[in-house]
């Protein structure tokens, strides 16, 4: 039987600590226009999820800011637009970093076959999905429990604990 000393599990507690203290402050020391990243996320469509002291934003593959807005949170870029936090409301913001529609919902995704998740509260604070186009307007009428991105022309939804997928004009496939 194999024995290890507590020495030996403690160096090794350190070499992992240390070796993630330099990983993380290579990905916290990516920086452009002189600013430090605390977080920066993957690319998508050219475009990398920033946020510094101050908040979130897009930056490009030199690490530059692609606008100057600051906000609460953003998404990735997908088809051209990007989720947006701002003021406790979700819509999708272009590269140049304005919002593309007027309406604001309590939550929205990315977008996937020309379509994003959408959420709703109600006055008693109950959630209801759909999905909505570029414009911000729904594409249908109904309202579910739950709903995912589109994907090959279908998307996942639950309502009243059944699970289905419908069609981009929310209509149930059988």
């Amino acid at each position: 039987m194999k024995t290890i000393s507590i020495s030996r599990i403690i160096s090794r507690y350190f070499l992992v600590l240390i070796l993630t203290a330099c990983f993380l402050s290579f990905f916290a020391g990516k920086s452009g226009n002189n600013k430090s990243y605390i977080y920066l996320g993957e690319f998508n469509e050219g475009f990398a999820r920033a946020k510094n002291g101050e908040g979130w934003f897009h930056v490009n593959q030199e690490y530059k800011p692609i606008y100057s807005k600051i906000f609460s949170d953003v998404g990735n870029y997908s088809e051209g637009v990007a989720p947006a936090l701002e003021d406790n409301v979700w819509f999708h913001i272009n590269t140049k970093g304005k919002a593309v529609y007027e309406k604001r919902y309590y939550w929205v995704d990315i977008f996937s076959e020309n379509l994003a998740v959408a959420v709703e509260k109600d006055e008693n604070g109950v959630e209801y999905y759909f999905h909505i186009d570029h414009n911000g307007e729904p594409a249908y009428s109904e309202r579910f429990d739950e709903a995912s991105s589109f994907k090959n022309h279908r998307a996942k939804v639950s309502k009243n604990n059944e699970t289905f997928f419908i069609s981009s004009s929310g209509q149930r496939i059988k």
